[in-house]
């Protein structure tokens, strides 16, 4: 992501072993980022939660600003998808 006025999104899953299967979803557009985490459980939840601020500070020394966030649990494999799209536009 490039700051650019183009827009895109990201999907990805993740399973690393401290946090269980995390799904992650990453859109763009401009300058601002929208985030939307799937953690497996409340520990992980709780653990990106309290990992935003460091997001947002590393987004702004790229000229970007966190826009919506949203952070909930879901079960493992709650029909989230596994596949990385680009969509410019």
């Amino acid at each position: 992501f490039s700051g650019t006025q183009a827009g895109g999104e990201m999907k990805l899953r993740l399973k690393p072993d401290q946090l269980g299967e995390v799904f992650i979803q990453v859109s763009t557009m401009g300058n601002k980022v929208d985030l939307k985490v799937r953690a497996s459980d409340d520990n992980a939840k709780k653990i990106i939660e309290e990992s935003l601020s460091a997001l947002k500070d590393q987004l702004s020394t790229h000229q970007l600003s966190l826009g919506s966030i949203d952070v909930a649990t879901a079960p493992s494999g709650a029909g989230n998808s596994v596949a990385v799209s680009s969509d410019s536009q």
